[in-house]
């Protein structure tokens, strides 16, 4: 397997953990809302974290680059008027990148309203985990047990 589905790999798996979705349904043909909400975020994830193209993306999710482009256009659009989404993409992109964040040196950080992360309020990490709190109060708790190993629970 190359570097390229590792990322995505990593990205499908965040996404359906946070959705509470199997991958292969993801995968389906299936328009069911919560399938459909989940293919999209995966989409705009991964083309953010990679240098994939849409088509290959598109493969990946077994669509075309139509799908991966209308799913990246939908949650930017919903991204500016629903704070869901918002709140949404902004956590699974926290849990994507945030372990790579890590540090021993420093174990926490109160995030500013206009960083990218908008309702991240803050980061904490001790001993191999990280836990994120935002402005709904929901936490999510990451627990790193090798590097770009992430399993996480979701407490709302």
């Amino acid at each position: 397997m190359n570097n390229k589905n590792k990322v995505l790999d990593n990205i499908m798996e965040t996404v359906c953990l946070y959705y509470n979705v199997d991958e292969k349904d993801v995968l389906s043909k299936s328009r069911l809302f919560e399938l459909v909400t989940a293919r999209h975020m995966f989409c705009i994830l991964a083309r953010r974290h990679t240098s994939s193209s849409y088509i290959y993306i598109g493969k990946y999710i077994n669509r075309d680059h139509a799908t991966v482009i209308h799913g990246e256009n939908k949650i930017n659009t919903l991204y500016t008027v629903d704070k869901d989404t918002r709140r949404e993409l902004n956590t699974l992109e926290m849990l994507i990148i945030g372990p790579a964040a890590y540090s021993s040196e420093v174990n926490s950080v109160e995030l500013k309203p206009n960083t990218q992360t908008k309702d991240v309020l803050a980061i904490t990490w001790q001993d191999g985990t990280v836990t994120y709190r935002d402005a709904y109060n929901n936490t999510i708790t990451n627990k790193i047990r090798l590097q770009n190993d992430i399993n996480f629970e979701i407490n709302k």
